[in-house]
Formats: structure tokens, C-alpha cells, sequence
């Protein structure tokens, strides 16, 4: 956990490190009369991006390990692809080449649904990665930053930001949260052209003796300057007890097929399952949640 950022901001804005886990909407706020379950839409396949092939790769616990999750539970293939070549992407941009090896043993808290495989490097060292594509694939990495690698004045201004557009969401009036600071957890920034794009998750928590609760707020938004204001272009919020409300990580942002579309890469965790999501940008300041995963069970984190 690197040392929490604090700045000077309308609220009080603390700026932390998400909690990642190897890996795991609406587009609207849910209702807020009373803390509402999260809810994600149901697992489907028929919007599942073919540039990304069968399957999606997620790093695994090590560098030479890798997390694989098939795009169609009736057509599964991520137990019989040994030999595949892929391409792997890190989160500043990074690219390396690797081929999957074998299936790895079952560890101690491994999600169930997801096929562990170690990789293949001919000799070569692999570093830490985000996610993976077959190698055939047509794909690009997008380097983001994180609020840990700015200038101070920058990560003080995104945070600021993201508390501001995360509190203009609407329906703020008859929120429980409401008045309450936010946490910024996980605040990235990338460019797609010449329009900046920052992604953060926020939090807000309400301190109850018996059962504390929290509410998680996404927030993707775009910029056509790195220091402008930048205006929101997706959100999502959950809320619920502090144990089992769904949080999200930013995996990685890729730009895919011939077109080289932007997408985000995202994970969802319900404390004992996580789910993975493909947001699209469709257009200046439209993204889109393009699919979404069946959750899988893990045993514990």
C-alpha cells in the first residue's frame, strides 16, 4: 500500500492505492432511498469484442503466471490452449511476447472458473503485467498514469476533480452520503489522441457501529487539455455494506482491432467473486459498457 496522498481540495479528498486483486453497471445512479445491492448487468457474449480472441488474460499472481477467463462458457477453451502465443500489456504501456505453458496447480484462494497457466519466455525474464491478448490479435496498449507518478499539483488537481464530478452524479439531496468526503482510490489518466482521459474510484464511507457501509463511485471523464476541466462521460456507483459491496480496479486500457478502438479493462470484486467488464469509447465523451463477465467464485483473497 503506497503512502496515502493528501491534498487541500472543496472536500476533503484522500488519494490511496485501490486494492487490486488478480483481477475482479449501470450507467445511472442507483435508487437511493435506503443502501440498494449493487447490480451488474448479467454475463453475455454477444458483445464480447473478437479482437480480444477466445479469451481474456489477466495477470496472475506472478509475472510468469497468467489468469484466463473464456469469452463463452459453452465454448470454453482456456484449459486446452498450450502453445498459444500471446502478447501481454503493461499498465505504462509496456508490451512483451510470451506463449502459455501449462496449466498451473490450484493455489490457495484461486477463483474457480478461472484457468491458471504459466508462461513461456525461451529464457527471458518476464515483468509484471496487466492483461493479454492472442497474439494474432490486433492490439495496442495505452499508457496511463497514475496519481502516484505526477507532480503534486497535478494529482492534487485530478483528485479535486474526481470528487467534484463524482459529487455533481445527481440525487445527491436524499443520499445517506451525502456531506460525507470522498476517497480516491485508483485515479488514472491516459491520452487517446489529443483528448485526455481520467478514470478514478471514489469512495465515501458512513461509520454505523453494527454494519459500517460504503458507497463506490466510477467516474470516466474527458478533457481536451491535461490541466482544463474535464467533463464526466461514464459513471457507475454501488452501495452497501462495507464487506460486500462490489468494488472496481482499471486493469489496463488497450486500443483494439483494425479501427484501434479505445477500450478500459475492468474488474469487479464482491469479496468472494469477481467479474470482468470491457468499457468502449464510442465516441468524445461517450463510453459504453460493452460486456461483462459471469462471476466467478473465489475461495479467499
Amino acid at each position: 500500500m503506497r503512502d496515502v496522498l493528501r491534498v487541500l481540495a472543496p472536500a476533503l479528498i484522500v488519494v490511496g492505492c485501490e486494492r487490486s486483486k488478480n483481477v475482479p453497471h449501470t450507467d445511472s445512479v442507483p435508487p437511493v432511498a435506503g443502501v440498494t445491492p449493487q447490480a451488474v448487468p448479467p454475463a453475455t457474449t454477444s458483445t464480447w469484442d473478437a479482437a480480444l480472441g477466445p479469451v481474456l488474460l489477466v495477470g496472475g499472481d506472478a509475472p510468469a503466471t497468467a489468469n484466463l477467463l473464456s469469452s463463452n462458457v459453452a465454448s470454453d477453451t482456456s484449459s486446452r490452449m498450450a502453445g498459444t502465443r500471446v502478447t501481454l500489456f503493461g499498465r505504462g504501456g509496456e508490451t512483451q511476447a510470451a506463449s502459455l505453458q501449462h496449466l498451473a496447480p490450484a493455489a490457495e484462494g484461486a477463483c474457480v472458473g478461472l484457468a491458471s497457466w504459466t508462461l513461456s519466455t525461451h529464457g527471458a525474464t518476464l515483468s509484471p503485467w496487466a492483461f493479454g491478448v492472442v497474439a494474432n490479435e490486433p492490439a495496442k496498449t495505452i499508457a496511463m498514469d497514475s496519481v502516484e507518478s505526477m507532480s503534486q499539483a497535478d494529482s492534487a488537481n485530478l483528485a479535486a476533480q474526481a470528487a467534484r464530478l463524482a459529487s455533481a452524479l445527481g440525487r445527491e439531496g436524499s443520499n445517506r452520503f451525502s456531506g460525507l468526503p470522498y476517497t480516491v482510490h485508483s485515479l488514472w489518466r491516459f491520452r487517446i489522441g489529443t483528448t485526455y482521459v481520467l478514470a478514478a474510484n471514489l469512495i465515501r464511507r458512513l461509520n454505523q457501529e453494527a454494519s459500517p457501509l460504503e458507497e463506490r463511485t466510477l467516474v470516466i471523464a474527458e478533457s481536451d487539455s491535461s490541466r482544463s476541466e474535464y467533463s464526466t462521460a461514464y459513471s457507475e456507483r454501488s452501495q452497501g455494506s462495507e464487506e460486500t459491496v462490489e468494488s472496481r480496479d482499471f486493469i489496463a486500457a488497450v486500443q483494439l482491432g483494425a479501427d484501434a478502438r479505445p477500450v478500459l479493462v475492468l474488474a469487479r470484486d464482491y469479496d468472494d467473486a469477481v467479474a470482468y467488464s470491457l468499457l468502449e469509447r464510442e465516441g468524445p465523451g461517450r463510453w459504453r459498457l460493452r460486456w461483462t463477465s459471469r462471476r466467478v467464485r473465489c475461495t479467499s483473497h
